[in-house]
């Protein structure tokens, strides 16, 4: 069997509106909390990147999509 071949899936149940999930992704306050106090640059255009700028033990970094 390859590998090329094998999928792995995940599911969970997210107990709340599809809003504050959509929120829970996309809204800054919310990111920052989980993604180490990061900021979140992007105009949410489809094809726009996604740049998630953050300080960690006192150096810079990016996180792109």
């Amino acid at each position: 069997m390859s590998i090329r071949n094998l999928t792995a899936k995940q599911q969970i149940q997210i107990n709340t509106s599809k809003t504050k999930v959509w929120e829970g992704l996309t809204g800054p306050k919310r990111i920052k909390q989980y993604l180490f106090g990061s900021e979140t640059l992007c105009d949410w255009e489809e094809g726009g990147r996604i740049i998630y700028p953050y300080e960690w033990e006192g150096k810079r970094f990016e996180d792109r999509d």
